[in-house]
């Protein structure tokens, strides 16, 4: 702590300012430097020692610092000057050191040359530097990993967090011999102070109006990080002590990026509080604060695990509404997939037999945030479904399905689908498609796309669809794929790339599970990790 006091009263005040030094630049610490100073003096005739401000003041005088922009842990050479403390200079060795070090000396010619010796300096200083560097990658890792231990309530919490400031605020006042203490958070708008925890008080201040920052002196000295000592509260009546005391100290109450508010010791005499006093309560404000913290972080965490189970059930909700028996329908097979993934997914696949007989298969997706698109995915499937029972024709089910979910919502839930029908007798697929979705055809032909962009489903109330016919020869494949994609860790969305996916496709003719790899591997590679849906519709053989 650095005492700034100011010219007038300065018996009776005074501001403290933090000065963090970094410690692992500190040269003094490195093992084994002095032990080579002393061996660079026998071997050169030069003497070398470490570089402190006093050095670098003097640069430009024919010294020079080794690395050019080190800090304190560099070294410096210089021509032959006095040995000062704390430095690390090349001087001609005295005579003193001379004669008692002759045999030394009498295998060399004389001082080694400044070029050379400058160059050996160097190099060490070039060592010196990126061992700091990896001591302070070292400390500020373990830092991080100290950070990183999870936040848990304990079963057997000792007490609630009022009583847990009020022994907090209790031991750090009596350490410092006070006799009473308080916080005071701002609010919302940084407006005002209010008394949130105290020792000493009466209870009655708890209800008492909140403290307007504006005027509160010593509060706003506080907040922009000083420690502001009071030592007779008489002669400075400017600085607003909120509690008739005749001593105090007011310091900072914060969080890693914001100031929350203040902590308050009181002393009932005037006091000369020293600077140990004052880090004290410093350090009980950082305890004041990491409590304040972690019940913060607690009931977002208790929160958030809620919220956490109830997508995961959501989720399973998703996976039981897949289809999981194969209809009874010779030479048809159907496979489907999404994304393994204990969040929600915003595509799902699906396959029936209406009454009429044929073989009806679907995939669709949901627009917007991941909550949002499954929720609309849950509402278009249950609608296909619906609406299919009683029409047969894909182009009017779309028309139906589209007029429900405009209906069914304020604007916004937009939609994509694929509507399929099949005869399983000749193979002829009849289908339509809205939105964003994606559909090839692989067969011993190739590979062909079937769909192409087109308005989505809810974009408004009358859309035409178009009516397509594809005829399935055996031994064809549809791939029905969601090309509109959530990536991970976020709500942005990406396009597949349907032709890439094709290409990857046009070598592969193999049965329908073997496919359903090859085009999940592919899938994969072209957006990984992102929510899939896929369903792979195959006509075997004869």
């Amino acid at each position: 702590m650095v005492d700034i006091v100011p010219k007038s009263n300065s018996s009776f005040l005074k501001l403290h300012v933090e000065n963090i030094s970094d410690v692992a630049a500190d040269a003094s610490l490195v093992p084994g430097l002095d032990r080579f100073c002393r061996v660079f003096e026998e071997m050169t005739g030069w003497s070398l020692s470490k570089a402190g401000d006093s050095q670098r003041r003097l640069e430009g005088k024919a010294e020079f610092l080794l690395p050019a922009d080190a800090e304190d842990c560099g070294l410096v050479l210089r021509p032959a000057r006095p040995t000062t403390a704390n430095s690390v200079t090349a001087n001609p060795m005295p005579a003193s050191t001379r004669s008692e070090r002759r045999a030394v000396r009498d295998q060399l010619d004389g001082p080694l040359e400044l070029g050379k010796a400058r160059q050996l300096a160097e190099a060490m200083a070039e060592v010196l530097e990126e061992l700091q560097q990896t001591r302070r990658a070292l400390v500020e890792r373990e830092a991080e990993l100290a950070a990183g231990v999870p936040v848990a309530a304990r079963r057997d919490e000792e007490a609630h967090l009022a009583l847990r400031l009020e022994a907090i605020l209790q031991g750090g006042a009596e350490a410092i011999g006070c006799q009473a203490a308080a916080v005071y958070m701002l609010d919302d708008a940084t407006t005002e102070l209010e008394m949130r925890s105290s020792w000493g008080l009466p209870n009655q201040r708890l209800f008492e109006p909140a403290r307007p920052l504006r005027g509160s002196v010593a509060d706003l000295e506080a907040l922009i990080g000083h420690a502001v000592i009071i030592n007779d509260a008489d002669l400075l009546p400017r600085w607003n002590i909120p509690e008739p005391y005749a001593a105090a100290i007011c310091v900072p109450v914060s969080s890693p990026t914001e100031p929350l508010g203040t902590l308050w010791m009181f002393a009932d005499r005037v006091t000369e509080f020293t600077p140990e006093q004052t880090n004290l309560v410093d350090i009980i404000a950082g305890r004041v604060s990491a409590e304040l913290q972690r019940e913060a972080l607690l009931t977002e965490c208790v929160s958030s695990k809620h919220v956490d189970r109830q997508l995961v059930r959501a989720a399973q909700w998703q996976r039981d509404h897949h289809p999981n028996v194969m209809p009874l329908l010779e030479d048809w097979r159907l496979v489907g997939w999404t994304s393994e993934s204990p969040m929600l997914n915003s595509g799902f696949f699906d396959w029936f037999v209406p009454s009429d007989g044929s073989l009806a298969v679907t995939l669709g997706h949901g627009a917007g945030p991941m909550i949002q698109s499954a929720l609309t995915a849950a509402t278009l499937q249950s609608s296909i479904r619906s609406h299919a029972q009683h029409v047969h024709d894909p182009c009017e089910l779309l028309g139906q399905v589209n007029e429900t979910l405009w209906n069914g919502s304020a604007g916004g839930n937009f939609a994509s689908a694929f509507f399929g029908m099949i005869d399983p007798d000749t193979g002829v697929l009849r289908y339509c498609a809205a939105g964003e979705t994606g559909a090839l055809l692989v067969g011993r032909q190739g590979v062909t796309l079937l769909t192409s962009p087109s308005p989505p489903l809810a974009g408004e109330p009358d859309n035409n669809f178009r009516q397509q016919t594809v005829q399935l020869d055996r031994g064809d494949f549809v791939v029905l794929f969601k090309p509109t994609v959530i990536l991970p860790g976020s709500e942005d969305t990406k396009m597949m790339d349907a032709s890439m996916l094709a290409a990857a496709l046009e070598t592969t003719y193999s049965p329908a599970d073997n496919l359903l790899d090859a085009v999940c591997a592919a899938i994969d590679d072209l957006a990984p990790a992102a929510d899939h849906a896929v369903l792979i519709v195959h006509r075997a053989s004869e």
